[in-house]
């Protein structure tokens, strides 16, 4: 959900990560040559923090997907320990569920999310409702 949050992103794109998409993600460096022209100076901040991993988007378009290096050290670990909790070796998801060849629904975690954080009216935090609220703030 932290992902989805950060990104601005649809759950679903978030939820069908594939893991050969994370694992050619573009890692964090230092702008060089023509790019480190056209970036602003935060820009260029971000582009040496942040992991970028491309994800099949709406209809099929590639979109990026910014992680942190938190975030990348989370889901390192994860992949790391797959196997050891039941993971199926032909499951090709990121976010996978435990002896299933399907992804975990990230509407789900947002829910989790929502329910725990100890807001009035947990209904009200959604996916869609946060997209439509950073589309109005923004």
């Amino acid at each position: 959900s932290h992902i989805v949050v950060f990104n601005r992103r649809r759950v679903g794109e978030v939820s069908l990560m594939e893991i050969d998409s994370f694992k050619d993600r573009v890692t964090a460096q230092e702008p060089q040559g023509e790019i480190e022209k056209l970036l602003s100076q935060s820009e260029a901040n971000m582009f040496s923090e942040l992991d970028i991993v491309y994800l099949r988007g709406k209809k099929g378009a590639k979109v990026d997907c910014l992680l942190t290096p938190n975030m990348t050290k989370c889901m390192l670990y994860l992949v790391e320990n797959r196997e050891a909790n039941g993971v199926l070796k032909d499951n090709i998801y990121m976010f996978c569920l435990p002896y299933s060849k399907h992804c975990m629904r990230g509407s789900d975690a947002i829910k989790e999310m929502a329910d725990s954080c100890g807001a009035k009216i947990p209904s009200q935090l959604t996916s869609t409702k946060l997209r439509k609220h950073i589309s109005t703030v923004s």
